[in-house]
This record gives C-alpha cells, sequence and structure tokens, in this order.
C-alpha cells in the first residue's frame, strides 16, 4: 500500500471515530433560549456614554453570568440613542449527555447587541439635560453563542421592549422595563452511528496468516455518508420575556446604576424563572447636545467659532446684516461691502480774466489789480508845532520836548 493512500485513510479513520465518541457523550437538541446578554445598558439618551457591566442571573439549576461593554451614542436630539455591545457569558444548565439524566454542564459563550433606544420626553427636563418623564421605545438583535466540549448552539433572538424613564430628581432615575424576545436557535446534533451498517470487508485488509489488520482503505464516498448521517443541524424557535427595574445615581459625568430583572430560560420557550443582580458603571464621554440643556446654558459647551457658524444659519443674523447694510440706491450691488460712489456733474473753475496792461504809472505799480505792489500805508500827517508846557497841549500822538509840540 502506498505511503499517500494509507495518509489518506488514516485522516479519514479519525473523522469516523470522532465522530462516534462525541456521539457517545453528546446529546440531543439542547438550544437554550433566552441566554443572550441584557440589550439595553442604559436608558440615559442625554449624553453619548461607554458602560462596563455585570450580571448574575440564578434559578432552578441554570446560572447565567454576563461581564461586558458598551459604546452608545446619543443624537444631536438627545432622544435617540445607539447602542453596541459585546459580553462574555457563563452558562451552567441541566443538559442530558446520553446517560438519560440531566448533568449541570458549565459553557461559555459571547454575546453581542445592537439596540436603537428611542426617548419621547414628557414635563420637561432637568438642568442636566434628564427628562422628568419619558417613554423609552427599543428594538434589536442580540445574537448568542455558547460553546463546550458537548454543549453548542446558537440564538439569534430579536429584542422588542419598552421603558419608563422616572427621574424625580437630577440625582437619581427608576426605570422599570420589559422584554420580549423571539429568536431562531441552531443546534448541532451529533448521533450515534451503526457500524453494523457498512459492509468493512471491503474496507479492511487482513493478514491471511497472522489474522491482524493491515491496513483500513475507506471510500471518501463512505465517509461523507458517515458524517451526513451522524451530524445533523436542528432549528428550533423560541420566546423569552424579561422585566425589571433600574436605579441611576447621577454623579456629573459619572453614573451608577444598580439592575434587577427576572426572566425565562430553556430550551423552547423556556419555562424555568431566573432571577438576575446586576451592576453598571456609566461614564458620559461626550457632553450633553444643546438641545437637551436649559437655555441659559445651552452655549456652555460651545466654541465662540461653532456658535458663529450657527448664529450665521440663524433668520435673525441675515435681518441683522440688512439692518447694517441697507440696499444700494438704484438697486447697485455692494463692492467689498460697500456702494459704489454715484457719478456726479461738477461745474468747471471759472476762467480767470485776463490780466491788464503791465502798469505804466507809480499808480499803476502800486494796485495790485494790475499786478504791481500793494501801496505802502500813508505815514501820518506831521503835527502843527505849537508851544507846551505838558502833554495834555499837544493832544493824541504828540510829545511835548522843549516847550514844543512835536
Amino acid at each position: 500500500m502506498s505511503t499517500r493512500p494509507r495518509r489518506r485513510l488514516n485522516r479519514a479513520s479519525v473523522i469516523v471515530g470522532a465522530l462516534m465518541a462525541l456521539a457517545a457523550v453528546c446529546p440531543s437538541a439542547h438550544a437554550m433560549s433566552g441566554t443572550h446578554a441584557f440589550p439595553v445598558s442604559t436608558f440615559d439618551t442625554s449624553a453619548s456614554t461607554v458602560v462596563f457591566e455585570f450580571n448574575a442571573g440564578f434559578g432552578g439549576q441554570y446560572r447565567l453570568l454576563t461581564a461586558g461593554h458598551s459604546a452608545n451614542f446619543t443624537s444631536t436630539t438627545g432622544n435617540h440613542s445607539a447602542q453596541f455591545g459585546m459580553h462574555y457569558l457563563n452558562l451552567t444548565a441541566p443538559v442530558d449527555i446520553g446517560t438519560g439524566t440531566k448533568d449541570n454542564l458549565v459553557a461559555h459563550g459571547l454575546s453581542g447587541t445592537i439596540i436603537s433606544l428611542h426617548s419621547i420626553p414628557f414635563r420637561g427636563r432637568h438642568e442636566n439635560g434628564l427628562p422628568k418623564l419619558a417613554l423609552a421605545i427599543f428594538y434589536g438583535v442580540a445574537p448568542a453563542a455558547v460553546f463546550s466540549l458537548s454543549y453548542n448552539y446558537i440564538s439569534l433572538p430579536v429584542v422588542l421592549g419598552l421603558g419608563l424613564p422616572i427621574t424625580p430628581h437630577k440625582v437619581i432615575s427608576i426605570t422599570p422595563w420589559l422584554e420580549a424576545s423571539p429568536s431562531v436557535n441552531f443546534d448541532t446534533i451529533i448521533k450515534k452511528y451503526n457500524p453494523e451498517s457498512v459492509n468493512w470487508n471491503d474496507s479492511v485488509t487482513v493478514d491471511p496468516t497472522t489474522g491482524e489488520v493491515t491496513g483500513v482503505d475507506l471510500d471518501p464516498n463512505m465517509v461523507s455518508d458517515i458524517i451526513q448521517e451522524s451530524v445533523e443541524i436542528d432549528i428550533s424557535g423560541g420566546m423569552t420575556l424579561r422585566g425589571g427595574l433600574n436605579i441611576a445615581i447621577h454623579i456629573g459625568r459619572v453614573d451608577l446604576q444598580l439592575s434587577g430583572a427576572a426572566a425565562n430560560i430553556g430550551p423552547g420557550f423556556g419555562r424555568t424563572a431566573v432571577f438576575y443582580g446586576g451592576v453598571q458603571l456609566v461614564y458620559a464621554w461626550d457632553h450633553p447636545p444643546p438641545t437637551v440643556l436649559p437655555v441659559e446654558k445651552r452655549l456652555m459647551y460651545e466654541s465662540c467659532e461653532d456658535v458663529e457658524k450657527r448664529f450665521q444659519r440663524c433668520p435673525a443674523y441675515q435681518k441683522l446684516l440688512d439692518q447694517a447694510n441697507p440696499p444700494c440706491p438704484d438697486g447697485a450691488q455692494r463692492a467689498f461691502g460697500k456702494c459704489p460712489v454715484p457719478a456726479t456733474t461738477q461745474a468747471l473753475p471759472a476762467t480767470p480774466a485776463p490780466l491788464v496792461s503791465p502798469p505804466q504809472t507809480k499808480a499803476d505799480l502800486a494796485d495790485p489789480r494790475v499786478g504791481g505792489e500793494p501801496a505802502a500805508p500813508p505815514l501820518p500827517a506831521a503835527t502843527e508845532s505849537k508851544p507846551c508846557t505838558s502833554e495834555a497841549d499837544c493832544g493824541t500822538g504828540a510829545h511835548c520836548v522843549n516847550g514844543t509840540c512835536g
């Protein structure tokens, strides 16, 4: 027998042997409904947040522990939140592994959550943006995959729910909620294979002298038939209900949330009640949108540039521009913010009168109209000499000198 066929045949033998071993320990269909993580991490839609959470549920022989992280993004209206989460699952459930009795098996898994949360506020808001009373509507998906050696399935629930956030004071919120989760479950079933249904004489080579098996020659078609008969994908539906109460303490940008819930769990529609308790740490990594804040605080977290750009989109801004820049006369367009100066007709300066003939006499030379120099002021007339004894005898402008006015 060649080396290549022997390697191929050994692999086929391993596949068949593994299937037979799993068939001995694997139970029938055991997909569990209600094992997905809690879909809504916080009912606060007034700010974008990150949430770290832990929940523990116990009921009957079931135990479900979840730990995860969610990133939530709020809209500019403060009334809608898109929430995305990833969670670790630790499930203990009673499963029949083929012995006729149900034993508690531990399985691990992952659950993702994609949720759209809408909040309809009533009765106004507190100064931190939280509505005093609101109706919360949430929907989305929360797929879960659980794995162990003999305990593997995938559950695809669709989440629908309502909540009623009540915030009597800005530092505390109380939210009762209800969730319904119809699901489709995919379970891998490994059935026991009857080896007597195959004619092994055509596949096994025996040494006629010693009676020992010297080779196994499994036909590929035979291996395919064995796998198809041994492995089956079971698809089932289920439905679970959950209801609970969340209490959140708001401390600045950090919230501490305590939660409690009751739910059903199990195959199909799950008849076992499980009670949960959990804690969540919520951190607001972004400021609340201005629309949820009081008027006097709406510009608190806005930069001057953002305020200016927002104001430029308001009708009041255009009104101010019109008042500061009235229309130009005659419908002219402004250039660089100014109206053009209208063209005006100005009178030309009068032509100066021609100069007279050159001056010929001394009087003409003294006349500025004919280009001469201005005449000197006339000298004061000489005062008539007369005898005097004092200044009073001479009159104004004269002096008495040596007995004579001069």
